[in-house]
This record gives structure tokens, sequence and C-alpha cells, in this order.
């Protein structure tokens, strides 16, 4: 039965998709959290998994993992995560044991309460372990990146119930009450960016990664998307081909698609949808350069993805703009 080698949380970790190259951590071995007050609310964290499979495991090469996080007494923390993934086997050393590394990023995790807390890891339907969490309440006044948390949580919650500008009022109070935190000048940005307020979008943008926000690959997409608005396709184009060569993607996000002219919103549930929505933007790009070879290789392999094949309005919206891309360059 698989294993775990490796299981820690940190602040943020990445790795490519294929799951085998090295996890890149960012404050790794977090075991305790403490609040000044509950419920409380973590802005991001990331579990990172390191699992083991012996040599007999291997010649099988479709797998899945299911995280669950468990509160005090049992209780649900969240909703259980699943995938599916691919092991490739040593063809070197068919013998010997072969190691699969997994990210699973997470965004505004709620804890109701003091207590422990475990995120329990099966694999194949097997529970192989589980990684703890203590979280704890501390006198005193609210620290200010907890307080900077909170006001980014009502900004999230606001902007999911579709209120955009009770959102942009959020993420405001944020960038002026805690210039120093990355997240508040990335959200704005965010908001102006679906607003076409494109200029504005790029200044928050910018300063976000002044201030080393630490999910670039989301970062430059957006900055990308602002060029793009801006009428500077050509520095769209060369973003979008950098978060397609230098990025992973874990976890789940919501980023802008192209479409001409608009930009429309995406629910990314994999490193696949990242790679889909950054080939049809990246097509866009290099179309409103003038670069049509470019447009049309990047345009086939959007047009080939499974996002465009969801039925949801995600997947709808973009098999829409790759279909107007697709007659674009016909």
């Amino acid at each position: 039965m698989a294993s775990i080698s490796l299981g820690l949380l940190a602040d943020y970790a990445s790795t490519a998709e294929t799951g085998t190259d090295r996890i890149h951590v960012i404050g790794g071995g977090i075991r305790s959290l403490s609040f000044s007050a509950f419920p409380a609310v973590r802005q991001r964290m990331s579990l990172a998994l390191g699992i083991e499979f012996s040599a007999s495991e291997a010649t099988n090469p479709d797998h899945t993992v299911r995280i669950d996080a468990i509160g005090p007494g049992d209780r649900a923390l969240m909703q259980p995560v699943m995938a599916s993934f691919t092991l490739l086997s040593d063809r070197i050393q068919p013998d010997e044991p072969v190691y699969f590394h997994f990210v699973y990023n997470m965004e505004n995790i709620t804890f109701p309460e003091e207590g422990s807390y475990a995120y329990s890891i099966a694999v194949d339907d097997n529970h192989v372990g589980n990684v703890p969490l203590r979280v704890f309440k501390v006198p005193g006044p609210v620290p200010r990146v907890l307080a900077a948390s909170r006001k980014l949580s009502a900004g999230y919650e606001a902007f999911a119930g579709g209120d955009v500008a009770k959102a942009q009022q959020a993420f405001e109070e944020v960038v002026a009450e805690f210039p120093e935190i990355s997240g508040g000048h990335n959200n704005l940005g965010f908001v102006l960016l679906g607003q076409a307020k494109a200029e504005g979008a790029l200044v928050a943008f910018l300063k976000a990664r002044e201030l080393r926000f630490p999910q670039p690959e989301l970062l430059e997409a957006n900055m990308a998307c602002a060029y793009y608005l801006l009428r500077n396709a050509a520095a769209a184009a060369l973003l979008f081909e950098q978060c397609l060569r230098t990025y992973g993607f874990a976890g789940t996000a919501i980023l802008y698609g192209i479409e001409e002219a608009r930009l429309f919103t995406v629910h990314l549930q994999s490193a696949s949808d990242y790679v889909s929505l950054m080939m049809l933007n990246a097509s866009w790009s290099a179309l409103a350069s003038g670069d049509r070879e470019s447009a049309a290789r990047y345009s086939g392999a959007a047009y080939a993805a499974d996002l465009a094949r969801r039925e949801d309005e995600s997947g709808r919206s973009f098999a829409s703009s790759v279909q107007a891309l697709k007659q674009k360059l016909t």
C-alpha cells in the first residue's frame, strides 16, 4: 500500500504537473497557528505531500488522492478534495519504489474554534496518514496580518456573492490600512481588471509584484490581461508565454480569459485548466500583435483542451472564445 514519505503544511508550495520534480516550499513545517479571536481565517496555506509507491504498485499508472480536513470533534472543515494522477514507473530501476509529489494550495481557510485539526490523506481509497495542525487562541490585540486577512476574506465573500463594489471597497481598505500586504494590491487589481480599468489594475499588480506576491503564476497572468486591454499585445504575449514556460499550478483559482476585446472569468480546477487558459490568452495576444503563426499554434492547443468541454459557465465561455478565435484565424 502507498505511504506518505513527506507531509507538511507551508505558507506556499508548488511542484511540476508531472508530480516527479522537487517540491518548492516557502515557510514549510507549520504545526500550529495562533489567532486572537474565532472564527479565524488563514488567507493562504499549502499542503505538500510526498507519496511513496512500491514497485508493484507502480505498474498501475492510474491513482487517486483524497484530502479531508477534520476539525475538533471530527467535524469536516471543508469539502473533500479529490484528484487523479498518472504514475510513471522507474524504467531504469524497476524494482525500486516510485515517488509522487502532490501540492494542494488553499485560500481563506476558516477555523471555527481552537483545537486540534488534521488533514487526512487517502490514496486509492486507503487512508495513509494525517498531517496535524494545532490551532489556539492568544491574548492581546489582533495582529496586523490577521486583521488584513479578515478584510481580505470579506472582499472574497463579496466578490463571490457578485457584489463587486463591496469587494473593491474591502480591497481598497486593505491597501490603505495594510500597504505592506501584497494580497490587497493583487486582489484590488483583479477587481479593477474585471471592470476594464486596466491602467489602475496594472499599477496594483506591479505593487503586488514589488511586495513579492507568492503566486506569480496568477499575478503575471493578470498583468498580461491588463497589458492586453491597454493594447500592448506584445507585452501580454510575452507574459502569457512566461506563464506557460516557467510556472506550475496547483489547487484552484479564478483568472480571466480573453475573447477579442473583453475578459471573462474562468474557475480553474487543475493544472491542465491553467495551461489551457494561458494557451487561449497567448493566442489572442499573438494575433493582436500580428503573429498569426504563434496565434494558430496556441489556438490549436486551446481547441483540444478539456476545459472547452466543461459544461459549466467557465467551460462555455472558454469554448465560445476558442470558436471566435478560430473564425479570426480562418
